[in-house]
């Protein structure tokens, strides 16, 4: 089970929408939401999506 605060997918991206509406400059900011398998919500994530093959963010 995760620690981490769940969300359900709209949950999420309205949690973004507000964050990146109402953000200061020393906060992280959540720019992605992601699945986690393990307790079947979504999660939040400052970090942009790698792909893999090509090493490019975005």
């Amino acid at each position: 089970m995760c620690k981490k605060r769940k969300y359900t997918k709209m949950g999420a991206l309205y949690s973004i929408a507000n964050a990146q509406h109402n953000k200061k400059k020393a906060d992280k900011i959540p720019v992605r939401a992601y699945y986690c398998k393990w307790c079947n919500s979504y999660h939040l994530s400052s970090q942009q999506r790698l792909n893999i093959k090509t090493g490019v963010i975005g």
